[in-house]
This record gives structure tokens, sequence and C-alpha cells, in this order.
């Protein structure tokens, strides 16, 4: 066992020692393959890479004729009046729910925190109408929404 892992040894020495040996201008190869030559690793060179386009105004889109995007009109999106007063047509179907919500903390004249708010809940089923509110301080639900401003700081 011994002498077969020796001359496995041996072999793979012999085949990988033209990889690290230094030439000395002779052959350019090592004495253990003088009977049997190793070919060199060579590999072609990458292809040259594609021409860059012209960058102009409009670039890339004046290489691409888009068609134009037709406008698009969305539909109005309806209130809470608007559910409230819906009714469904002939063989029609009409469900329409709304829910409003807010909250808060105060401090009272104690100074402990006080919690303010509720909900407010629309449901029209068939022009069937039920409205809900819970909470000390629910929102009317009529009420147009806060919309937080943004204050950059330049």
């Amino acid at each position: 066992m011994a002498l077969t892992t020796i001359l496995i040894v041996c072999i793979v020495a012999a085949a990988n020692a033209g990889y690290v040996w230094v030439s000395d201008g002779a052959s350019g190869y090592s004495p253990f393959q003088s009977s049997f030559r190793m070919p060199g690793m060579t590999f072609p060179p990458p292809p040259p890479p594609p021409p860059m386009p012209m960058f102009g105004p409009g670039f890339p889109f004046n290489y691409v004729n888009f068609p134009k995007m037709p406008d698009i009109t969305f539909p109005p999106i309806p209130t809470a009046e608007d559910i409230e007063n819906a009714k469904p047509g002939p063989n029609g179907v009409y469900n329409g729910v709304v829910v409003r919500s807010s909250s808060s903390i105060i401090r009272g004249e104690n100074g402990k925190p006080l919690k303010y708010g509720g909900s407010t809940i629309l449901v029209n089923d068939n022009g069937d109408v039920h409205k809900e509110s819970y909470g000390n301080d629910p929102p009317n639900l009529n009420d147009p929404m806060p919309v937080p401003s943004v204050i950059s700081s330049s």
C-alpha cells in the first residue's frame, strides 16, 4: 500500500512540476517532462465591449418610439355621505363600509394622561344603513381628513 501511495505522489509531482519550475532558458519545461510535454494553459482574449451609444438629450428614449400613454380618468372616491345614501338598483346589490377612528392623549389638570378618541363605523347593506360610534370622542365621518404637512429643514 505504501508503494502505491509513493508511486501516485511521484506521478502527480512529475506532472505538475512544470507549473512551478523556474525556466533556465533551455526548454521552459522541467526535466521530468522530457519524454512528454504538458500543454500550456491558454485562453482566448475576451471579446471587445459593445460600442457606447452617444448620450444626448432624451437618451435612451429618443431611440425607441414609445406609444403615448392614454390619459387615465379615475372614478371619484365616494364620501361617507355617498355610501350612506346609496341604494341598489333593480336586481342589484350594494355593500358599503366606512370606518374612521382617532386617538389622542392629553394631560389633565392633575397631570395624569387622559385618552381621547374613538371610532365610527357606517355599514350600508343593500340600503339598510347601520351607524355605530365608540369611545369618548368619536370622529365625524363627514369631516375632512387631516393630512400632515411636510416641512423641509433647509
